[in-house]
């Protein structure tokens, strides 16, 4: 693989794992950032105090403050990806490329890109982010990301199974944002 490039093939899906990065320095950053808007919106001090609470909103509390956090806090806009070279694969940013640093608080970023940065706070924070992908047309994929809303062991690493998926988000047992709306 090239640097940073993730094959787009459904036999590789599960490779994307690999992008997300819950102690990236910026991540860290972003989730410290994501505080205040807990705290004024929840009256909950903090994400530990969050995770240990015994509450069924966990997943909504936390990706309402992360969504605010990056909606007013940083300037970020839709880019498309970097060029790849190899046919059938996309260049992912790592958060310090979405990012371009904590005190410009400015980045760009593709729905992937943006989707692995919420991902990654999401499990620096201890909650158990999904990415879902819909298809724009015969050969564009749009992610979005969601999260559990239970914390549990999961068996089911890769949800294919469209039904399934519809069945789980019809429940609530998964929360959804659309990234690309900050």
């Amino acid at each position: 693989l090239g640097f940073f490039e993730w094959p787009t093939d459904k036999s590789y899906r599960k490779s994307l794992a690999c992008f997300v990065q819950p102690s990236h320095p910026i991540v860290q950053h972003l989730v410290l950032d994501a505080v205040a808007p807990l705290k004024k919106l929840h009256d909950i001090r903090s994400f530990t105090h969050l995770i240990k609470m015994d509450s069924t909103d966990k997943a909504d509390s936390a990706l309402e403050s992360l969504y605010e956090t990056l909606k007013e806090k940083y300037e970020i806009h839709y880019a498309l990806q970097p060029p790849s070279f190899e046919r059938d694969y996309q260049v992912i940013r790592p958060p310090h490329r979405v990012l371009s640093g904590t005190n410009e608080k400015k980045g760009k970023g593709t729905c992937i890109d943006l989707a692995l940065l919420i991902s990654s706070c999401l499990e620096n924070i201890h909650l158990q982010p999904v990415i879902i992908f819909t298809k724009e047309n015969h050969n564009t994929l749009h992610a979005i990301v969601g999260c559990w809303k239970q914390i549990t062991e999961r068996f089911e690493l890769l949800l294919t199974n469209k039904e399934r998926l519809r069945e789980v988000i019809e429940k609530k047992q998964i929360l959804c944002v659309e990234v690309t709306g900050f």
